[in-house]
């Protein structure tokens, strides 16, 4: 069986260590990963599509929320983990 995750990219790239939008982008990404967790990670099962849905929802909603930084956030999924037992 597979799990996924939903991650939250980084798409500016660091311009310098002071960066402040950088940093805030940063920062901004590890509050919607934090908030939204528990729904980020998802098993392929009969569920799955909701799981998805539920993840890219949430996560687009929290982009919203920093309005000046969404243009530097992408979420991508990826495959977690595959068990070989089947």
């Amino acid at each position: 069986m597979k799990t996924y995750q939903l991650d939250i990219n980084i798409t500016r790239p660091n311009t310098s260590t002071r960066d402040k939008v950088f940093q805030e982008v940063v920062t901004a990404a590890n509050r919607i990963e934090m908030q939204w967790s528990e729904y980020f990670v998802w098993e392929d099962d009969a569920q799955e599509s909701l799981s998805r849905s539920s993840a890219i929802k949430y996560a687009e909603e929290g982009m919203q929320e920093y309005v000046y930084l969404k243009d530097f956030m992408a979420y991508e999924i990826t495959v977690k983990q595959e068990d070989d037992d089947e």
